[in-house]
């Protein structure tokens, strides 16, 4: 063999078809080299080969060549089979290797099985090679196989399988790996916390393949709205996580937000039908005295929180105020259970009074809860801690009982009853049919007509899903209750809609009340409301009548039922029920706020 001989490829692999078997032989001599390739052939085996003699040609040929399988001499000037096996080792985990050699002492070839060959075969039994090579190629095959298999389960641990994002654990393992890092060098880095506003909506009226199409799409569009370097996660239902690393200065975090509210408003589109979502984030920047990663996680949903209890579409960062804040209306959901149990919530209500003679038409029920500590708490105070807490259900059930029952007690005691309306959640309207049954066994226990009760929706509680629920409110309205529009301005529903849904009253916002009497354009607005209602047969309340100049504009423009604390504040059962009997209430000057 000329001593610059490095690789004699047989077969000229870049000639060869891409299926043909590559195989690499290691061997000084010619002859053999050619006997291993005449075993192979006989036995039906097409394959392209490239031979070797050395050890820098077989390191190269290994990366030029590719091969499929690598057939080795064990003794060769200058390089072993053992030095070869554990080279191919190095850098090919899964390449069969089948040692072709002389005869050899045991201990030699069984220091090359153990370094990585998977069959060794003696040079005067060539007839044995196809069996070795077609078993090792098996064995790299099936071996691959499995180091596939998991990786794809090692895949799916990480993955969310719906989007295709990184899951929690994923996000957490990253998480950890960013805190090390800023420990150590000091740079700065974000969580947020962002999900779906009223995505239960969404999936209870248009189906879950609505649904998960919609939290793809939000994946797709959450994603591309990052840099590379950031980490983007799904943790379930409508929740992800951003990870936004490298920052500069925390308004970096309010621009990335910012943005991404931006792209997930835009509208998203399912089997023709649009549908408009807005999402709510929390944002949490890394501090040097945050104690441990999870703590940024737990701060970013707190600050979740109050970006929705602000209004939703919108994005809050963390503080100590937003903490003690949480852990205050988390102690709250905790004793609201207490609440219950102990008899501690009792109803007012707030008579609805016409213009001018003052007579009583309406009573509303408003929810009151006696503290122990804080004392006589009004719904705006803990019914937002109720929603959060999963108690609010059991909140509403209690309220549309009582309010039934007191009915029920005054028709026994002789006393006028009027409509009274009661404030079921969205979440009790939702919750059908169990709210259609709650308030029929109500009605028939307390044997109250049905024409007395009051059905109080909030426009933005119903929001875009109203058309979706439009069986359920005709359902109720079949019943015999009266449906009311509350805080009718949001912006969902127009007036044709509200006659659509069966509701046959409707509650002005107490804020176009307030701002008619300042401001010409709210008053023109009043009066075209106020005109179009009576034309449908609407019925309009206004709500929030604070002092007698709104009541004097609101005569001038026809709304002649009104509510607020210039005509009477909200008073427990006992003081109503001689109003009730008396049948009218004249405004008092010593009503008006101060």
């Amino acid at each position: 063999m000329p001593p610059d001989a490095q690789a004699r490829p047989t077969n000229p692999p870049a000639a060869a078809p891409a299926n043909l078997l590559r195989v690499l032989i290691l061997e000084d001599e010619a002859a053999d080299a050619e006997l291993m390739q005449r075993a192979l052939r006989r036995d039906g085996l097409s394959f392209a080969a490239t031979w070797v003699t050395s050890e820098p040609a077989f390191r190269q040929a290994l990366k030029d060549f590719a091969p499929d399988i690598v057939l080795s001499d064990y003794a060769l000037p200058g390089f072993t089979g053992l030095a070869a096996v554990r080279m191919v080792r190095e850098s090919h985990a899964d390449l069969p290797f089948v040692l072709v050699t002389g005869v050899l002492e045991d201990e030699a070839a069984v220091a090359v099985v153990k370094a990585g060959a998977n069959d060794y075969v003696r040079k005067d039994r060539l007839a044995y090679l196809p069996v070795a090579v077609r078993r090792a190629l098996a064995e790299a095959a099936a071996l691959r196989n499995q180091r596939a298999l998991e990786a794809r389960i090692a895949s799916l641990a990480r993955t969310d399988e719906l989007t295709g994002l990184a899951n929690r654990s994923a996000f957490l393992e990253r998480l950890h790996d960013d805190f090390a890092a800023a420990r150590r060098d000091r740079f700065r880095f974000a969580v947020f916390y962002l999900d779906l506003d009223h995505f239960k909506d969404i999936n209870d009226s248009l189906g879950h393949s609505a649904g998960d199409q919609l939290l793809c799409d939000a994946a797709n569009r959450i994603s591309r709205g990052v840099r590379a370097t950031d980490l983007v996660a799904r943790f379930g239902g409508d929740e992800f996580a951003v990870l936004q690393t490298d920052i500069a200065d925390p308004s970096d975090a309010g621009t990335l937000a910012a943005k991404l509210l931006r792209i997930l408003a835009a509208p998203f589109t399912f089997n023709g039908a649009t549908m408009h979502v807005t999402a709510s984030i929390g944002i949490a920047l890394y501090r040097p005295d945050v104690r441990l990663p999870e703590d940024m996680l737990t701060q970013a949903d707190l600050a979740l929180y109050r970006a929705k209890d602000e209004g939703r579409d919108r994005y809050c960062f963390h503080s100590a105020e937003l903490d003690e804040a949480v852990r205050n209306r988390l102690r709250l959901s905790e004793e609201m259970h207490t609440a219950l149990e102990n008899n501690e919530f009792e109803l007012f209500y707030q008579p609805q009074i016409t213009q001018p003679e003052g007579r009583i038409v309406g009573l509303e029920a408003l929810i009151r809860w006696h503290h122990p500590r804080r004392g006589v708490l009004a719904a705006d105070a803990f019914i937002p801690a109720a929603d959060r807490s999963g108690i609010l259900l059991a909140v509403g059930r209690w309220a549309l009982n009582a309010a039934i029952r007191q009915i029920g007690a005054w028709r026994a005691a002789g006393i006028p009853v009027v409509t009274v309306t009661i404030n079921p959640s969205a979440a009790q309207i939702r919750a059908f049919p169990g709210f259609e049954q709650d308030l029929t066994e109500a009605l028939a226990r307390w044997q109250v007509p049905p024409e007395l009760i009051g059905l109080q929706l909030s426009e933005a509680g119903l929001g875009a899903t109203a058309r979706e629920h439009a069986v359920d409110l005709k359902r109720l309205q079949t019943l015999g209750v009266q449906l009311v529009l509350d805080e009718f301005g949001a912006g969902w529903l127009s007036l044709d809609h509200v006659g659509m849904l069966g509701f046959s009253r409707l509650k002005i916002a107490r804020r176009f009340v307030a701002g008619a009497v300042a401001d010409q354009r709210e008053a023109a607005l009043m009066h075209a409301v106020i005109g179009l209602a009576r034309a449908l047969d609407i019925q309009v309340i206004a709500d929030g009548v604070q002092n007698a100049a709104q009541l004097a504009f609101l005569a001038e423009a026809g709304c002649m039922v009104a509510q607020g604390c210039h005509l009477c504040p909200p008073l427990p059962a006992d003081q109503i029920a001689p109003l009730l009997r008396a049948g009218r209430i004249t405004p008092a000057a010593n009503n008006d706020p101060p």
